[in-house]
Formats: structure tokens, sequence, C-alpha cells
């Protein structure tokens, strides 16, 4: 709600919903169940990271992407790999190309900094959703995260 109160996206365009389900941590087979259930609810896109909802190294790290090659869900998939911020060039990227001030970028690296000191790292999210999950975090830890 806090990107659409400041404009992140255009008006009329974006509508902010709500998909209420848990993970099964069932790896592939979660990640064609989740977008199944967004087509069915109007989605047209879906972005999937290498790793959706495994456990470990159970399933391969790019299991739950290469099953859209083998079945066609009529949905358009955005897979992505670990993304990467440059403390040199100031920018986020998916590519390494030797770079050695990289930081990886992920919804794991935002939990673990609130829960070992409290704090978003400056480079993970804009500021005003930094603050806004710092003072989510700092109110009631408890309800932030499912764990």
């Amino acid at each position: 709600q806090l990107m659409l109160d400041y404009h992140y996206f255009m008006k009329n365009k974006v509508l902010l919903g709500s998909f209420h389900t848990y993970s099964r941590y069932s790896g592939p087979r979660e990640a064609v169940f989740t977008v199944l259930c967004r087509k069915n609810f109007g989605c047209t896109h879906f972005i999937i990271g290498r790793d959706h909802t495994g456990v470990g190294n159970y399933y391969d790290k790019d299991a739950s992407i290469k099953i859209f090659n083998q079945i066609d869900v009529d949905m358009n998939i955005l897979p992505f790999n670990t993304v990467y911020y440059s403390t040199k060039e100031n920018i986020i990227s998916d590519k390494i190309a030797g770079n050695n001030d990289l930081l990886p970028l992920s919804g794991t690296v935002i939990r673990d900094s609130l829960k070992s000191n409290g704090c978003v790292p400056d480079y993970t999210v804009e500021k005003s959703v930094k603050q806004l999950i710092e003072n989510c975090y700092s109110n009631n830890p408890i309800d932030l995260f499912v764990e």
C-alpha cells in the first residue's frame, strides 16, 4: 500500500490484493500450484526465483524454474537467479562478472538482518519501505514473519 501511496506505480494500473495460503515447501510442484492459483485470480505474469519454496538441497536449485520448460501454464513466467547489490557501482544486478563487491539481495538477507539487529540493510529496499518494515518489526516482531 505504501508504494501505491507514494506513486511508485501508475494510477489505476495496479491492483493490490493478497493471496492467503501457506508454504508447503514442495519446490516445483508448489511453483505450479501457485502459478495456477494466481492465474485464476487474473494474473498474467509470475516472477519465480531459483529456489521457490524448496527446502535445503532436496530439489535442484533451478527445479522450480525448469519445470515451466516442460509444461505450459499459459502465463508469462519470469525466472530470475540470485540478485546482487554492487557496493562499487551502487546498482542491483544478477550479473556476477568477477566483481568482488557484491552483496546478495534476498528476503532471507532482510529477515536475517532484522532478527540479528532489528534493521533492514539500506541497499535492499526503498527508504520508506525500509522504515515501515523496521517499525513493524520493532513494534511486534512475532507478527511480521510466519515460520
